[in-house]
């Protein structure tokens, strides 16, 4: 092969590897992450779709852009799906989805997360959520025909990936108010369960911090598409967040960047299951929330809540308003050391996180430093009830290594 052929064919599998990690790039945005200049990228993408090594997936409809919107470019589809498990409090679900996002079937399992009953919890006290998943899993692929290659699964709290909980972030929640027995012992995932999973299914199971599946689920496909740099906001069953740079989650030195739930705003405040007060979580959570609503509204839950900041009720705007002037306040100087450029709120939220993306806007741009170059755009995600299994296939793709090798 001649040098100009070599060079050629290194071009198509740097530009082939930036489509497999962003699963969607228009030629402007791979000359971008790949700094190749865009006419060599328009040269190396034209001979990438007359080999079927990528295929056009249609216009940017969500860039914002003047003109005509760019084509955006993507692998072709392959046989397989991906089984993506969320495990979250109250609630564990499991999707089987196609590699590019495609959610073929899902379910999902709910238990009280304050007094998890015996099937729930093994025999150490620990939150148990595979026998959970299997089941769901077991009656999913009786019904899907394609098979399954790989998994995911999004853990809750102060969780590492390899570890489980952390021991520093576990111990007895006070009663709130509704119970009149004494403090519970909360049973949490202390043990990662990928490799549980892996055994019983036979094949690679990865676990994650659960915001970072719905993160990557709205930064491929959802609200943030083309963002540099965005902070995700989950906020209804429990309050978390995720950093995604470049389309690539930013775990920091110990794999827990984004967890936010134990961040402390003083020493008053509601009382927190890890036995403090003043935590984030506890005095932003839906959960706490809807605590502090029971008085005025009745025995309501987080559905209900929920249908009420639809119907514009206003004992509840001024609770998911109070709730994004907090977290607005908590995190404005740390949105200004990152630099980013936009902030998703939790589409789960529904019309309640249109309330919650106001005030916080509003507060970060009265708290933001002065002589920012620019305020974080603030919006609403995109995938209520799916980010984390669109987020589990992204990052299914971003671990693939490009496996249409070029013989031209």
């Amino acid at each position: 092969m001649t040098e100009t052929g070599s060079r050629r064919r290194l071009v198509e599998q740097v530009v082939l590897a930036a489509v497999t990690e962003h699963a969607e790039l228009s030629r402007t945005e791979i000359a971008r992450v790949t700094g190749i200049p865009r006419a060599t990228v328009i040269g190396a993408v034209a001979a990438l779709l007359a080999d079927g090594c990528l295929v056009e997936a249609g216009p940017d409809a969500v860039s914002g852009r003047r003109g005509r919107p760019a084509t955006r470019l993507r692998l072709p589809p392959e046989p397989g799906l991906v089984a993506v498990a969320d495990s979250s409090q109250g609630v564990v679900r499991l999707a089987l989805v196609t590699p590019d996002g495609e959610v073929s079937a899902a379910a999902e399992r709910r238990y009280d997360w304050l007094s998890p009953g015996p099937e729930w919890v093994a025999e150490c006290g620990c939150l148990d959520e595979v026998p959970a998943v299997l089941r769901m899993y077991d009656e999913l692929t009786a019904v899907v025909a394609e098979p399954v290659r790989a998994g995911a699964i999004g853990v809750w709290g102060p969780f590492r990936p390899g570890r489980g909980w952390e021991d520093g972030c576990t111990g007895t929640r006070p009663s709130p108010p509704r119970r009149t027995e004494g403090p519970p012992r909360i049973a949490v995932p202390r043990h990662d369960p990928a490799p549980a999973l892996a055994q019983a299914w036979g094949f690679e199971v990865r676990s994650e911090r659960g915001p970072v599946l719905r993160a990557m689920g709205e930064a491929t496909a959802g609200a943030a598409i083309g963002a540099e740099t965005m902070l995700y906001l989950q906020v209804a069953e429990v309050l978390a967040a995720a950093i995604v740079v470049e389309g690539r989650p930013f775990h920091g030195a110990g794999g827990m960047a984004g967890e936010l739930t134990h961040i402390t705003l003083g020493d008053a405040g509601q009382p927190c299951f890890c036995g403090r007060r003043g935590c984030l979580g506890a005095t932003v959570g839906v959960g706490y929330l809807v605590d502090t609503l029971r008085p005025a509204l009745g025995a309501v839950g987080i559905e209900d809540v929920l249908v009420l900041a639809a119907e514009e009720d206003r004992s509840v705007r001024r609770a998911f308003d109070q709730a994004g002037r907090q977290l607005g306040q908590a995190l404005a100087n740390s949105l200004a050391l990152l630099d980013a450029d936009l902030v998703v709120i939790d589409a789960d939220l529904d019309a309640a996180g249109q309330m919650v993306a106001e005030a916080f806007a509003e507060t970060v741009a009265l708290a933001y430093p002065v002589g920012s170059m620019h305020l974080p755009r603030v919006r609403v995600g995109a995938l209520p009830g799916t980010s984390y299994a669109v987020g589990g296939a992204a990052l299914f793709r971003q671990q693939r290594v490009p496996s249409r090798g070029l013989t031209r």
